[in-house]
């Protein structure tokens, strides 16, 4: 017999929790209405951030890689060594164009970039119940862009950790990447052997509340390193057919599902109740 989300939750010690978050998708909406909200990049590749030539050559990159990511008929392994070709291009392609920092904190201030209800209130509990946020993210604009999008909206608490790609600047302008290299197939565990730290706190906490907006992010942390792992998965679709496609796959790789772009209220709602 499945085990529903509200009897899993009661299993939670908050005192041994961890919050796991994705970014996009996740943290920030997906829509605004029926309108698809941009990422922090695709921000850039739209809108000549940058420049007219920098934004061909990422639609150039991702017109000939993303549709490796989203093959299923292609092996793990091949997969994997596609993304980071892409990601490793990208990154080459935002140092010679010269990325800065002015920029990234622009695009991640930028109207269209809307936090997702209930977030504020689930860092806020967290905040002051102690519990560690990590979020992990293969943003190609790094950490910065996180950084800057949670100062936007005031919670950018200390119990936070970003695990995202990361640059080296000088004079404001990114010059390199500092390793390990996140993308979307190795956002998980396997990357915290480079942040000892964040691992450690990680392993110490027998309960997990991972969020994340696809079926890959159900991967992020491994069962068998906790005793609890929770899983809420955001099903963002508003096609009809696409969303009926998805939502028996989710059902059947998350604890919760909240679709319809939907806020993280009922988790909040049934976080306050162990309190109670």
């Amino acid at each position: 017999m499945n085990i529903t989300f509200q009897e899993k939750i009661k299993k939670i010690h908050l005192e041994e929790v961890v919050f796991i978050f994705d970014f996009d998708g996740t943290i920030n909406k997906k829509y605004s209405g029926m309108v698809k909200t941009p990422s922090i990049i695709s921000i850039f590749r739209n809108q000549n951030i940058l420049n007219e030539e920098y934004s061909k050559q990422a639609h150039a990159l991702m017109s000939t890689y993303q549709p490796i990511e989203l093959d299923p008929s292609i092996p793990l392994e091949a997969k994997t060594q596609k993304m980071e070709e892409w990601w490793q291009k990208h990154i080459q392609l935002l140092i010679k164009h010269k990325l800065s920092q002015k920029n990234i904190r622009e695009v991640s201030y930028h109207k269209s970039l809307l936090i997702r209800e209930g977030v504020v209130s689930l860092f806020s509990f967290a905040k002051e119940n102690q519990i560690p946020i990590i979020i992990f993210s293969a943003s190609g604009t790094g950490s910065d862009s996180i950084r800057f999008f949670l100062e936007r909206h005031n919670i950018l608490f200390e119990n936070v950790t970003i695990i995202s790609n990361r640059f080296e600047y000088k004079d404001d302008f990114i010059t390199s990447f500092i390793p390990p290299l996140i993308h979307a197939l190795n956002k998980d565990e396997s990357v915290l052997k480079f942040f000892p730290e964040t691992h450690k706190k990680l392993l110490e906490r027998k309960g997990v509340l991972l969020f994340g907006d696809s079926l890959s992010d159900a991967r992020m942390v491994l069962d068998h390193n906790h005793n609890h792992v929770i899983r809420i998965g955001l099903l963002n679709e508003k096609d009809p057919e696409e969303k009926m496609d998805l939502l028996p796959r989710f059902a059947e790789k998350f604890d919760l599902v909240i679709d319809n772009d939907g806020g993280l209220e009922p988790v909040y709602t049934a976080l306050l109740q162990l309190k109670s």
